[in-house]
């Protein structure tokens, strides 16, 4: 019995976010930036999605992308706004 690797991820895309979620995460380990963790949590309502919806690729791209995107304005706009900030 052979395993076609295009069928089994064709037919459970959530495992591709997975995947990409936990890559996200053991680069952490490599790489000390606190960011690789937050993408990774941000592409697990993708996963979500495509558990749910296996078809419907451009509604799991868009949920990504809105997730990275609240990811970004929460943490990383106040830090932002408190670097530019002056005193006096």
């Amino acid at each position: 019995m052979s395993i076609n690797l295009n069928d089994l991820l064709g037919d459970h895309p959530w495992t591709l976010w997975l995947v990409l979620a936990a890559l996200l995460a053991g680069a952490r380990l490599v790489v000390a930036s606190p960011w690789l963790l937050r993408l990774a949590a941000a592409v697990l309502p993708a996963a979500l999605v495509a558990a749910l919806w296996p078809t419907a690729a451009a509604v799991q791209l868009l949920v990504a992308a809105l997730s990275v995107a609240v990811v970004v304005v929460v943490v990383l706009l106040p830090r932002w706004r408190g670097r530019t900030a002056t005193s006096g």
